[in-house]
């Protein structure tokens, strides 16, 4: 095909005919007043059997909300490798939620990041120290059933005294 019979073949094509705004008819929302109401008489007899009279009908109730198991394992083992990093601030936060959950382990090591003994033992240098907050930990970590508790509690105490 040339060009000669390629512009005869565009001029053979439909033209396509574009359309503004301003000639699209505007279209009338219905009324208010025109829509049908909605009452016992327009709505069939089963349904109203159904559901009952439907001027008493309660909405559903929402669902309870959904419980997200927690993996304290997990979470005091996260809190390991930032320990590992010397990153206490971080790892207490992994060892407080697995603490709420219910782990006597992840209580120890919250313990033991406040032990001054454990933190200087371990090498960690500008983690603030607080024996006080460490035995609170050591006897939560003791009521969850942790018994090496005991023994860093006894270590930390004969030190302080």
């Amino acid at each position: 095909m040339n060009r000669i019979q390629r512009a005869n073949c565009l001029d053979q094509t439909p033209s396509i005919k574009t359309v503004t705004l301003n000639e699209i008819p505007p279209t009338k929302p219905t009324p208010p007043d025109t829509q049908p109401a909605v009452s016992s008489a327009t709505i069939p007899r089963s349904v109203i059997a159904e559901y009952g009279n439907l001027k008493n009908h309660a909405p559903p109730a929402p669902s309870a909300p959904q419980v997200v198991s927690i993996d304290p394992a997990g979470l005091v083992s996260r809190g390991d490798q930032l320990l590992g990093m010397r990153d206490v601030t971080s790892a207490r936060l992994f060892y407080e939620r697995a603490a709420q959950a219910g782990d006597g382990q992840a209580a120890l090591r919250m313990g033991m990041t406040f032990d001054p003994v454990f933190l200087e033992r371990s090498g960690i240098r500008g983690a603030q120290g607080d024996p006080a907050r460490a035995i609170s930990w050591y006897d939560r970590a003791a009521a969850l059933g942790n018994t090496t508790a005991e023994e860093l509690k006894s270590i930390l105490t004969g030190r302080t005294k």
